[in-house]
């Protein structure tokens, strides 16, 4: 049993050299024992010791794992291998269920809308963007860590803009989009837009020790539309009508732009920025959506 130790102690020495090099400021060592294991934590380092197996010595140094086995019955060490140590795999965020505001941009950072679009003027409190990812891709891109990847994957994305006026979203005679005023008393008036929606984003963990890392991510996201409708409902000879319309108003069928997130557990914040117009090029105003939120990860 002695001679064990010693094998092991002349073993770690060049390794815990090597880690006082690389970091002269980690002097934390701890020791972790349970009824079968006893396991050391130095700096670069992990030595465990399993009184119930045949492997009674593990040392783990970065990707690679010394394994010491004792299997003869005078105790004495028979044999030692080195193995890839496993490492965990990278894990991203987007899965989850979104829900946040949308607005539109006339130019970066500018909801102003221009005149030409005085009838798109929205009620921001009201206008809701709710989004389901369920299909995520991760891929890390380290050697020996797991903190740093891209991530993929597929959502349903799904934007309600709530008109603050009293004009109804139509196709003009001339092919273009634009808009019929109504004099009765409006109660809702909005345009619905779903897409398909996939990203690519770099993300950055940082671990705290307990595999609830914070993170950040940015990147690029595509979108295809599959449905778009128009609704408004409004009073009518003291009776309430509802309208609702699936004509084509010009509505680009793709979009493209800009994605950040960033989160700590429950909390998970994003942001949006589509970078194409809402409608096709000189068939209406042209206004970009943008949206900020929450996202329940599942």
């Amino acid at each position: 049993m002695l001679k064990r130790y010693l094998c092991v102690c002349l073993m770690l020495i060049p390794a815990w050299m090597l880690a006082q090099n690389e970091d002269r400021n980690s002097d934390i060592v701890s020791i972790e024992e349970s009824d079968v294991e006893t396991r050391i934590k130095l700096p670069g380092i992990t030595v465990s010791v399993n009184q119930d197996s045949d492997t009674v010595t593990r040392i783990v140094i970065g990707s690679q794992q010394l394994e010491v086995i004792e299997d003869n019955s005078d105790g004495k060490v028979s044999r030692i291998r080195m193995v890839h140590a496993p490492r965990t795999k990278f894990k991203g965020h987007w899965d989850g269920v979104e829900l946040g505001l949308n607005n539109f941009f006339s130019r970066p950072f500018d909801s102003n809308l221009p005149p030409e679009a005085h009838y798109l003027d929205l009620n921001a409190g009201k206008s809701v963007v709710v989004g389901v990812n369920l299909l995520k891709y991760s891929k890390g891109i380290q050697r020996n860590k797991n903190n740093i990847g891209f991530v993929t994957g597929l959502g349903l994305t799904i934007n309600n803009y709530r008109f603050d006026s009293p004009y109804i979203l139509t196709r003009m005679e001339n092919g273009d989009t634009g808009y019929e005023a109504i004099t009765r008393p409006i109660n809702k008036n909005k345009l619905v837009t779903t897409f398909l929606t996939a990203p690519l984003l770099l993300e950055v963990q940082f671990p705290d020790g307990h595999n609830h890392p914070f993170y950040i991510s940015g990147g690029v996201y595509g979108g295809f539309r599959i449905g778009a409708h128009t609704k408004v409902k409004y009073a009518d000879d003291a009776k309430r009508q509802k309208v609702k319309s699936h004509k084509d108003i010009n509505l680009n069928s793709f979009k493209y732009g800009i994605m950040v997130r960033a989160g700590y557990r429950w909390l998970n914040l994003y942001a949006t920025s589509d970078m194409s117009r809402l409608f096709q090029k000189g068939q209406g105003p042209d206004i970009y959506p943008w949206a900020v939120g929450i996202l329940f990860s599942f």
